[in-house]
């Protein structure tokens, strides 16, 4: 099996990137100094490429969605108020979805992500994974940190919070954290090697429009599927998102209530609920919850059906589990006709803001599935 190629990227373009050839086991094979202006490698071979982590926000957020799309929109109304430009012009990569609901959302401007991608390619390399430097480390222990130390960056990573710095920034973030010193463990390049092989990484920048896909079809075919796809989404779209999510939510209903009366049954032929049982009940109320925004979209969606002219001009899931929708509608009483919808599909619906916009009214309701 041939090595996986690391290909770490400096923080300055002109400087080195260094490149390791990492076995199966995650050994280090060889080692080599890549100058920016070095004759690109003749294969091109497909690497990890570990970009510099001081550039990029990281955060540890809780992140309750059914879908990568979700998350990443949730992802980016979070960490909002943190930035200092709309997140709209941001590139916005959240980590795959787990066990727990902790997820890490990386944050980069996507000029930066280009750059990267461009660097690779002129050293000859095709990324397969564009992971942050400190992500690499593996994750330590709660309460303690994993730190590689170089003469002009330390590369840290805690259980909620990583980050890659100059050492005297890198050393009064950890001071800020309290006493560190006997909680930090040191990392050596082959803890990065390691991570490269681990499975898969940490988070994966290489998403949306990053993400790796098909060359895509040029000349007429491609003006040919522009067409069709247009052709396609202009007939469909009043009735797609609202089918996709009457469908999802009826599915996901569906799953539950089996799995609801299957735990009760069992609970009735044992001698009362025990801790597995607990357990059980537990996991099926966390995937209620990770669940709630379809149940509520679909919900949202099949009672607007009985509301003429009322139409959704913004929606908000937040980490709460409660969707903000925004609706332009004719008549007051719009809402209370929808309410009475929402209410007999298991949907709450509480009127937050209301307000005349041109000649019509526009209503901010919160939903949230009914306990």
């Amino acid at each position: 099996m041939s090595p996986t190629k690391l290909l770490l990227l400096p923080h300055l373009a002109p400087s080195p990137a260094l490149c390791l050839a990492v076995d199966a086991t995650g050994a280090v094979q060889s080692r080599q100094t890549l100058a920016a202006d070095a004759p690109p490698a003749t294969t091109r071979e497909p690497c990890v490429l570990a970009v510099p982590a001081a550039d990029i926000g990281l955060h540890r957020l809780r992140l309750r969605a059914s879908s990568p799309a979700q998350a990443v929109a949730a992802a980016a109304r979070l960490v909002e108020d943190r930035l200092a430009v709309p997140h709209a012009s941001l590139h916005v990569a959240v980590s795959d979805a787990s066990d727990e609901d902790d997820r890490w959302v990386a944050v980069v401007d996507p000029a930066r992500v280009q750059e990267w991608l461009d660097r690779a390619s002129r050293l000859g390399f095709r990324p397969t994974a564009m992971v942050p430097d400190c992500l690499l480390l593996a994750a330590p222990e709660p309460g303690a940190w994993r730190v590689l130390q170089t003469e002009t960056t330390w590369h840290v990573r805690g259980e909620t919070m990583a980050f890659s710095a100059e050492p005297d920034l890198a050393q009064a973030v950890l001071d800020g954290q309290g006493p560190t010193g006997a909680r930090i463990h040191a990392a050596t390049e082959a803890d990065l090697a390691r991570g490269a092989v681990a499975g898969p990484p940490t988070i994966d920048l290489l998403q949306q429009r990053f993400s790796l896909h098909a060359a895509a079809p040029t000349g007429w075919a491609a003006w040919r599927n522009v067409g069709l796809g247009a052709a396609l989404v202009l007939a469909l779209l009043p009735l797609g998102f609202a089918a996709q999510a009457l469908r999802h939510e009826l599915a996901v209903r569906a799953i539950h209530a089996r799995a609801a009366s299957q735990l009760l049954a069992t609970a009735a032929i044992a001698e009362g609920r025990g801790a597995p049982f607990e357990r059980a009940d537990a996991a099926l109320s966390a995937a209620r919850s990770r669940d709630a925004f379809a149940i509520t979209a679909g919900a949202l969606f099949e009672s607007l059906a009985q509301v003429p002219g009322a139409g959704v001009a913004n929606l908000d899931y937040g980490e709460d589990g409660v969707l903000a929708v925004t609706l332009d509608h004719d008549h007051a009483g719009d809402v209370e006709l929808l309410t009475a919808g929402l209410a007999g599909r298991g949907v709450s619906a509480s009127l937050d803001t209301t307000h005349a916009s041109g000649a019509r009214l526009r209503s901010t309701l919160l939903l949230a599935v009914t306990p």
